[in-house]
């Protein structure tokens, strides 16, 4: 008998002060258990409560081996789809159920895919400090253990901590975190240009712009950090302005990654993200999960649909600080990026009457009415 799932647990940690979310799925069989993540760092206690309250109730009882078909249930279920709450329940969800596939076939899931790409891909790792000094000496420490690519902040993300308003702010204007894009950017350049001058070339330097400049100055700021020859540079505009990649393409060859705060899964398919930037930290944080067929695609079109101008087919994950468990294998661009699977419109219209009869049939009703 196939085994089913008898419970799902979540659990809420923060070992090094980032909360973490672990979705634990137990089965029927007795021993037999699968672990995902869902962590949202700043709505971990709304992830946790949406997996309790509504995915755990609806996924009992179910057959594990039916994942595609779960993960549709889990989408569709609440009508209103995707998000960073919702994506992060279902991949945690998602994430466990194939560890328990992985377990029940007694293989690594990579061989479920069709087996390995490669035998490892590289990472990068982050590194922050007052000045160029001390960034040099935590650079030299990853150097030591072979690490190539790290990326490089001064002060966190373009400018200080949450404080009273500066002088060049509104009158009364209330505290916060303010930013002066242009001291940022001109700080940014004398710190890059510093650390090339002690740390040569041949290792891989990145940098996170985190959205913090207008698109205007976005363009002339990778047009200037050129000659620092940046493996890529980080989410230069916001994800509402990403028609700005052509133009900021058109001036400069620097490499660009984009993309770590798509939830919707085709939004990295939109023509101006395929043929301008790189998938941004594969993972699939945000996005509801990696679905097998959906892996495949993704595998087999990824030089296609996240290429990065200088073609690199093994492009580093992130190894935050607070990931430091890291592997550095596994195929590299898989989970972040979803694609759309066409379907026979007969077919489609079968499948979507009877996600909606599932859902009248599953949804959780209030009151007694």
């Amino acid at each position: 008998m196939a085994p089913t799932i008898r419970d799902i647990k979540v659990i809420c940690t923060a070992p090094e002060g980032i909360n973490l979310v672990v979705v634990k799925v137990e089965t029927s069989e007795p021993g037999l258990y699968g672990l995902g993540c869902a962590t949202f760092a700043y709505r971990h206690l709304t992830v946790q409560h949406l997996i309790e309250t509504y995915l755990r109730p609806l996924l009992i009882g179910k057959d594990v081996r039916n994942i595609s078909d779960l993960w549709q249930l889990m989408h569709q279920n609440a009508y209103w789809r995707c998000g960073p709450i919702v994506n992060n329940a279902i991949s945690g969800v998602d994430m466990a159920l194939w560890d328990i596939k992985g377990k029940m076939a007694n293989m690594p899931v990579y061989d479920l895919f069709g087996g390995k790409m490669r035998a490892g891909v590289p990472v990068y790792r982050h590194v922050d400090g007052a000045d160029v000094d001390e960034i040099c000496e935590n650079i030299e420490k990853y150097r030591s253990i072979g690490v190539r690519h790290i990326r490089c902040q001064c002060g966190g993300y373009g400018g200080g901590g949450f404080g009273p308003a500066p002088e060049w702010a509104a009158k009364g204007a209330e505290p916060g975190v303010y930013l002066d894009s242009k001291k940022y950017m001109r700080d940014t350049l004398k710190l890059f240009d510093g650390i090339r001058a002690k740390e040569g070339f041949d290792i891989d330097l990145v940098h996170d712009v985190h959205e913090r400049i207008h698109p205007t100055e976005a363009v002339t700021f990778v047009k200037e950090m050129e000659p620092y020859k940046l493996f890529f540079m980080e989410d230069v505009v916001p994800l509402e302005q990403v028609e700005w990649l052509d133009k900021i393409k058109q001036t400069s060859v620097t490499p660009l990654s984009q993309g770590e705060l798509f939830n919707n899964p085709e939004a990295g398919a939109e023509p101006q993200y395929r043929l301008h930037a790189r998938a941004s930290e594969p993972g699939g944080r945000h996005h509801p999960g990696p679905q097998a067929a959906d892996v495949l695609r993704t595998v087999r079109c990824a030089h296609l649909l996240a290429r990065p101008r200088r073609y690199e087919p093994a492009g580093p994950c992130s190894q935050h600080p607070h990931r430091s468990g890291r592997s550095e294998s596994g195929p590299a661009g898989v989970e972040r990026h979803r694609t759309a699977q066409p379907r026979h419109p007969e077919a489609e219209g079968v499948r979507r009457r009877r996600l909606c009869l599932r859902q009248r049939q599953a949804r959780p009703r209030c009151g007694s009415g």
